[in-house]
C-alpha cells in the first residue's frame, strides 16, 4: 500500500478505498473473506452502498432494465480511462467488456423472441450501444 501513496485521485468519483481495491485487484491480491469480521451500520442518510445492496438477497438474480444496461455500457470509457491512469493490467478492460456483453445477453434473455430481434437491431444501429466499448 505504501508504494501507492499518496493516491493518484485520478477522478473525483473514485473514493480512496476503491482506488486501493483496483490496485490490489491488478496484483491478484483480492479475495473474499467468508467469516464476518464486522458490522455494517445502515442509517437513513447513507451515502454509499445502502440502496445498492440492501433491497435484494445475494441468491436473487436481479433482472436488469434497459436503463441499467445503458448505464453499464456508458461506464466502460470511465473504466478504460481508470485502468490506463492507474497503470493497471490491460486485461481488466477486456474483463469489463466481457461483463458488458454478458449483461447484454442477460437483458435479451428476458425479452420475447420477436421483440428481442427488434431490440438487437435497435441497440446496434439506433442506440449505438456497442460504441461505448471502443
Amino acid at each position: 500500500m505504501k508504494k501507492h501513496l499518496p493516491l493518484k485521485r485520478i477522478n473525483p468519483v473514485i473514493i480512496h478505498d476503491y482506488e486501493l481495491l483496483l490496485l490490489a485487484a491488478d496484483k491478484d491480491a483480492v479475495w473474499t473473506e467468508e467469516q464476518i469480521l464486522g458490522e455494517y451500520r445502515i442509517h437513513p442518510k447513507q451515502s454509499i452502498g445502502y440502496k445498492t445492496f440492501s433491497h435484494f438477497k445475494a441468491s436473487e438474480k436481479q433482472i436488469i432494465s434497459r436503463e441499467t444496461l445503458f448505464t453499464i455500457f456508458k461506464r466502460h470509457p470511465f473504466v478504460k480511462n481508470t485502468i490506463k491512469d492507474l497503470n493497471l493490467n490491460a486485461d481488466l478492460e477486456k474483463g469489463h467488456t466481457l461483463y458488458c456483453l454478458e449483461q447484454y445477453k442477460n437483458y435479451l434473455k428476458n425479452i420475447p423472441f420477436l421483440e428481442r430481434v427488434i431490440t438487437k437491431i435497435k441497440m446496434k444501429y439506433y442506440f449505438h450501444i456497442f460504441d461505448y466499448l471502443k
